[in-house]
Order: C-alpha cells, then structure tokens, then sequence
C-alpha cells in the first residue's frame, strides 16, 4: 500500500461535548485511568461516572417506594393512587316540601355528575401516554434511537471482524514465511558446503581458465546466503504470537461483547411488542370504563397480568436506560481524547500507554502505535521489507553464478578443476532456493499489505471515528429520549392503574343545598322517638290512633300535644310540691324536643351535628337509590 496514507481528521460530533459536561464532583474524566494497574485510578474514574445513571435509577426506587407507600395507607388516606377505584362526588339539588310529590320521582335527575373531575383527568393522562409509549416504541425500533444504535453497534461490530480476518490473512501469509523460510535454511545448509573452498573447485586458477570471476561471484552467494540468517523465523514468530494472536483474541472478544451486549433483533421485537401490546389493552380497557362499557375481561388481564409485567419491565427499562447514559458518558470521555482533547486517537494512545502493553511485548506496543496513532512513528514490520531486499540480492548473485556455470558448461567445469564436481546438484539447489525465495517475497508483499498502517486505520477510522464516536452518540441520545418517555410514561399508567377500574359514586353536603330526605323519614324518626310503630306509607293501619296522623306537607300542622301529655291521675296522686315541680321541669323540656321533631330542617341538622355523618340511617323507599343520610 501506498507510503503516501494521511488518515483523516477526527471531527468532534457536538452531543460528545455535551455528555463529557456531566458533572464529576472532583473526580476525574480520564477514561484511560480506567486501564490503569492502579485501582484507585479505576476507582476515581468510575465515581465521576456512575453519577447520571446512579440519579436516573435513584428517581425510579423513590417513585416505587412511594408506590409502596402509598398501597399501604389505602384508599382512605390516599384514594386511588392506592390502587383502588376512584370516588366520583355527586351532589343533589334542594327541593322544598312543597314540592315534595315531584321530588322524590325526580331524583335521580338532581344528581349533578362531574362535581369532580379527577376521574376525567386520570383517564384522559392514562390514554395520552398509553398512546405515547406505543409511538416512541414503533419511532425507537424502527425509525432512530434503538435502531440506529443497533446499525452503529453492527458496523463496530463488523469492523472488529475485518480486523480478526485481517490478522487470519497475515497469519497465513507469515505461515508462509515461516514455512519456506525454514526450508530454505535446510537447503543452505546443505549447499554452502558445496560452495565453499575446495569443495567447489580445487583449481586456484578457475577464473584465468574460464575468463569469469567464478570465485568472487562463489563467494558473493556465500555471503549473501549466510546473510539472511535464519530467514527471519524467529521475528515472524513473533509476529504472529505476540500480535497477530492478540488482534484475534481482542477481535474476538469485541465480537462476542458486542453478541452479547449489543443490541440485537430480538431485544428490539420484545420491547415494542410488549410496551405495545400492554398499553394498548390498558388503554382499550380504560376507554371502555371510561364509556361506561366496563369490559371485565380486558380489566381483569390488565389487572392482574399486564400490570405486573408491565412492572418488570419498566424495572428493567430503568436499568437499562441508567446503562445507556453511562455508556454515553464513557464513549464522550473516549471520543473527546482526555484532558488534552484532541480526539480519540489521543484516548487511544493513552490507553496503549496505561495498560502496560510495552510490557507484555514491545513489539505489540510499536504496532499499536503504529496502527492507531495516525502512522506517525516507524513501522514495527520495516524487517520485511529488508528482508524481501536481501532475498532478492540473494537470487541475483545465485542467478549470476548458475549463468556463469552455464555458460561454461558443466563438462567443461568439470575438466578444468580436474575431479567430477558436484555442479548439478548445486544447480538444482539453486533451483529450489529462488522457488522459494519467490514464495517467501509473494508472502511478504501480503504480509506488508495486511499490516500496512494504512489497512489497519482504516479499519480503526471506520469503528472508531465513523461509529463510535459519531453514529453511536446520536444513537444514543436518541435512544436514552425514548427510553426515558416510555419508562416514566409506564410508571404514569401504573401510578393512575385505578383508570381502567369503575368509578364509585358518592355524596357530599354543600353549604348552599340542602339534601334530598323523604316525609316518611322523619315520620319514622318521631315514630322511632316514642314507639316502634312504622310510618304510614310503611306500616299499613297499624299503631292504633297513630295511623291516622297528618303528614307534614298539610296547610295547617296539627296539634301533637298527645304525645307529651302527662299521666293525670299520677299528677294528682303526687301531694310532694318538689315532686311537682320536678315533673314540670320535664314537660318542658319534654316539649321543646317534640317542636324540633316536627320540623324537617331542624331534625336534619340535629342529625349532621350529632353525628358528622358517620352513622348511616337507613333508606325509606322515596329516597334516591343509593343515597345515605348523614
């Protein structure tokens, strides 16, 4: 690849700067001390970090504690947000007791509804987010937020697999240097033997005889053939050991992170079929109570199955949603490139340098700095490239000697230096020698590709630069705005969970009305008073005399001294003057009580102050269905 690569400009992406804003409360945003040995690096990074999603998720355990609560002191001192039906207060028009023959057959018209709106409001906040969280949901899976962060998350994860490819190609290109390169030493060793002095020729005088300087270009092969060494087998071990096996093993462990953590397609399915799935039977229930329609079934299942899952689930939506803004806060300090701020290949730099690489292999810190710091330092891999020189300087004095003895001929070689020399089997060993000198450049030029800096930061750009700190953050921010509505949305409808439940009706005196309460009543109040006689309309012609006693509503009241008449004959059996007066005294009182009884105003106040309404009397059959007496 080209010596030319320039790798391109981070540009910071504007939300990076917003999550690095965080506050830290003193504690560092140095996300490379997080690689640190040291554990108070890693622990005073990590407190500056947990702070949003530890606030987050301290928001949702006060609002269910708070639920708990709330459930415990029941609907007397908290009414439905204990869970229970909500009361709707009905108040009843006054009718006078003239009017009486209408009043009581026209009831039930008096109510006025809607005295309270509560049920209304619930209602209408339960459905409008009931709607909002099937929306967010469908926008979050299929338009931005999860489903952007899931193509972000893929593409980081899929550069992780071109560079765990990359390193298998280079392994098998080095399997190939390493290969041919010991075979190459095993034929060298048999062959400078042969090349050596005497054993080439034993005549001094080879060069005057042929006219060609077979001894100096004999020993030029000598030399550069002693040159390559071991053929480089040693370094391409270690190549492949201490840097290749690590870009796989750190390939691999990125992919299974991102298979495991990352976003996947069933996830996505399961939190919009759920949230829609619960909100839309919630909503249908409510809007049929609401209807007046009361649907048991969707009731029921939304009671005692939906809301508990649905429970669980903003549980974990919570979770999740304290996960993602930490996640952001993290990928913001990486992206930004520490205290400096000079992006991520800065962060990355520091990491290199914090997790003590140089020490687990030099050769692995060079390439990593090499690869992830913008080519700015010398190639750790340069020994290839003077190695295919030396191969090749190798084969051109090889190819110049066998010329030479060609040239010449073997016959010929063989009558001047005066024994029949080895001369075809060098031959044939030079043969093999630049076969495999070609294999060995072949796989070197691919080695020196697939481990050029340009091939590997164009992969670290596309993750780094490209995903993670630009796709993945708008991602996120999106994700984290949906996640965060449907979660507080869902503890809204657990929090109004009486919506779908029908609404109980009750009374309430007002200070400008007078309630509704039937003749008969009061009759059976004085009769209750003095006998156990029922009412007129109750008791038939019972009671003797008092079943033709007048009603209240006639023009002119009657006398009803009868009733507090005193025995006569015992008055006058009484010759005690304090007795006497003692009995006055009760005729008295006796009389002021029975002027209260008749009239109804009186009567009714009586009751409402010597009760406060925590006694109920029962219901005459003229009174409104349901209505109670206070």
């Amino acid at each position: 690849m080209s010596d030319d690569y320039v790798p391109p400009i981070y540009k910071q992406n504007g939300i990076i700067a917003s999550f690095r804003g965080v506050p830290r409360f003193g504690h560092t945003n140095d996300i490379s001390k997080l690689f640190s040995p040291e554990s108070s690096d890693n622990i005073d990074y990590t407190l500056g970090t947990i702070f949003v999603g530890s606030f987050l998720f301290a928001v949702f355990v006060v609002w269910f504690i708070v639920l708990l609560v709330f459930i415990f002191l029941g609907k007397d001192r908290v009414g439905f947000l204990s869970g229970f039906p909500m009361k709707e207060t009905v108040r009843v028009t006054a009718v006078s007791g003239g009017e009486n023959n209408n009043a009581n057959s026209n009831a039930n018209n008096n109510h006025k509804k809607g005295f309270c709106r509560t049920p209304n409001i619930v209602r209408l906040t339960f459905v409008l987010s009931c709607v909002t969280i099937i929306l967010m949901s469908i926008f979050s899976t299929y338009i931005f937020g999860l489903h952007d962060l899931k193509i972000a998350l893929d593409d980081i994860s899929d550069s992780a697999m071109e560079l765990r490819t990359t390193a298998y190609d280079a392994q098998l290109s080095t399997n190939t240097l390493r290969t041919n390169g010991e075979y190459s030493g095993t034929i060298r060793s048999i062959l400078l033997p042969d090349l050596a002095y005497p054993n080439f020729c034993v005549n001094a005088a080879l060069d005057q005889a042929t006219g060609l300087p077979f001894n100096q270009t004999r020993e030029t092969v000598l030399n550069d053939l002693l040159a390559l060494d071991d053929f480089h087998v040693q370094d391409i071990k270690m190549v492949q050991e201490d840097v290749l096996d690590e870009v796989k093993t750190r390939s691999e462990n990125t992919i299974r992170f991102f298979n495991v953590y990352g976003v996947q397609q069933w996830q996505l399915l399961t939190y919009v079929i759920t949230f829609c799935v619960i909100a839309s039977v919630m909503m249908v229930a409510t809007i049929f109570t609401w209807t007046g329609k009361v649907s048991k079934f969707f009731s029921c299942v939304s009671t005692w199955f939906l809301l508990p899952t649905l429970i669980v689930y903003v549980t974990i939506a919570w979770v999740v949603t304290s996960a993602i803004s930490i996640a952001a806060v993290m990928g913001a300090d990486f992206c930004t490139g520490g205290p400096m701020l000079e992006g991520p290949d800065l962060t990355t730099q520091y990491i290199i340098e914090r997790s003590n690489i140089v020490e687990q292999s030099e050769l692995l810190y060079n390439a990593s700095t090499y690869w992830f710091n913008g080519c700015q330092t010398e190639s750790p891999f340069a020994f290839i490239d003077d190695y295919k020189q030396m191969l090749n300087t190798s084969m051109t004095s090889m190819n110049t000697l066998q010329g030479m003895m060609e040239s010449v001929t073997i016959q010929e070689l063989e009558r001047i230096c005066g024994i029949i020399g080895d001369f075809d089997s060098i031959g044939l060993y030079f043969d093999r020698l630049k076969d495999n000198f070609e294999k060995i450049i072949a796989a070197a030029n691919n080695t020196e590709e697939v481990l050029s800096c340009e091939n590997i930061n164009t992969i670290y750009v596309d993750a780094v630069h490209g995903s993670f700190c630009s796709d993945v953050p708008n991602a996120i921010l999106w994700s984290f705005i949906s996640l965060l509505t449907v979660s507080t949305l869902s503890m809204v409808i657990i929090t109004f969970r009486s919506a779908w439940l029908e609404v109980l009706l009750s009374r309430s005196k007002m200070s400008d009305e007078m309630p509704i309460i039937s003749i008969e009543k009061i009759q059976d109040l004085q009769d209750s008073r003095f006998n156990d006689s029922p009412s007129p309309k109750s008791g038939g012609g019972g009671g003797g005399g008092m079943g033709n006693r007048p009603t209240f509503d006639q023009g002119n009241r009657q006398d009803t001294s009868h009733f507090t008449d005193t025995d006569t004959s015992s008055r006058e059996q009484s010759r005690d003057l304090s007795q006497q007066q003692q009995q006055q005294q009760e005729q008295f009182h006796q009389q002021q009580q029975d002027v209260n009884l008749e009239d109804p105003i009186t009567l009714y106040q009586t009751i409402s102050v010597a009760d406060e309404g925590l006694k109920e009397i029962p219901s005459s059959p003229k009174d409104p269905p349901g209505y109670r007496v206070y």
